[in-house]
C-alpha cells in the first residue's frame, strides 16, 4: 500500500483524524472496501486550505486520480470509482473531475 508523501502539496500532513461511533451504523459499514476508501478519503483530505495547480483546495477536500486512489488501496480502477459514486450518491463526498484528477469534497 502506498504511503501519502507529506511533500506533495494536497497531502494531509500530520495531525489527528477523530471517527465517531455512529460510523458503526453506517449502511456500508459492512463492506471493508468502503470502509477503507471513506478512511483513506478522510485520512488524506487536506486540513487546511492550500494552493495546488492554480486551485485553492479547501480544507475537507483532496485533488487525486481513480487509478492513485486504486493503487493507495489495492483495488481495481473500476471498483473504486463504483464506491466513490456510492459514497456520492450516499451524499458522504461530492466529486468533481476534471483534465483527469478528481476533486472530493467530504
Amino acid at each position: 500500500m502506498r504511503t501519502p508523501s507529506s511533500k506533495h502539496p494536497t497531502s494531509p500532513g500530520g495531525g489527528w483524524v477523530k471517527l465517531h461511533r455512529k460510523l458503526l451504523e453506517w449502511e456500508w459499514y459492512g463492506d471493508a472496501h468502503m470502509v477503507h476508501l471513506l478512511v483513506h478519503l478522510l485520512l488524506t483530505a487536506t486540513h487546511e486550505d492550500r494552493k495546488y495547480k492554480g486551485l485553492t483546495i479547501k480544507r475537507g477536500q483532496l485533488v487525486t486520480t481513480i487509478e492513485n486512489l486504486a493503487n493507495a488501496l489495492g483495488t481495481s480502477k473500476t471498483s473504486t470509482w463504483r464506491r466513490l459514486k456510492r459514497l456520492e450518491n450516499g451524499m458522504v463526498v461530492e466529486i468533481k473531475v476534471e483534465h483527469g484528477e478528481t476533486l472530493v469534497t467530504i
